[in-house]
């Protein structure tokens, strides 16, 4: 069985002129194909994505999916393990498709981890405090806050 591919979309032609029919056509065909794609965008540098993937690496490779979770401040900050989250139901609008949905009705718990991390200051005052509970670091990672700011600026900037 072949291994499905996660299409990369170069919007380089798109950043210089604001217009590539056959670069936005590609993003809506791996949407559409594939529910994702990645981006290859020239104004990004691509060593802080190297970075970035390295210590996401290195951390998953050591968590226990405990120690950095946040369940109380329901996982808005630090780690998310397996099993956690799950897709809302929707096997009622599912079943009017006419393709057959990729997914699994009914939902079954996500088998990603995922780190929440948060870029940019936050607000002084807010009515939900679990958006702005302070960061989690993981002990033994002190690189961690500078990639994964800057990341996560280098990211946001270009897609603003």
């Amino acid at each position: 069985m072949a291994e499905a591919l996660i299409p990369v979309i170069d919007v380089g032609t798109f950043v210089k002129s604001g217009d590539d029919a056959e670069a936005c056509e590609a993003v809506a065909r791996a949407l559409h194909d594939c529910g994702c794609l990645v981006v290859k965008d020239p104004r990004v540098d691509a060593s802080k994505n190297e970075e970035f993937l390295d210590l996401m690496e290195a951390y998953f490779e050591q968590s226990d999916g405990v120690e950095d979770a946040r369940p109380d401040l329901h996982y808005q900050v630090g780690v998310t393990p397996s099993g956690v989250e799950k897709a809302r139901p929707r096997c009622d609008e599912a079943s009017q498709l006419t393709d057959k949905p990729r997914s699994e009705c009914p939902p079954q718990p996500d088998a990603k981890w995922r780190f929440f991390w948060r870029i940019g200051e936050r607000p002084s005052q807010s009515k939900f405090e679990e958006l702005n509970a302070p960061a989690v670091i993981p002990e033994g990672f002190d690189e961690w806050e500078t990639t994964m700011n800057a990341w996560g600026m280098a990211a946001g900037r270009e897609v603003a």
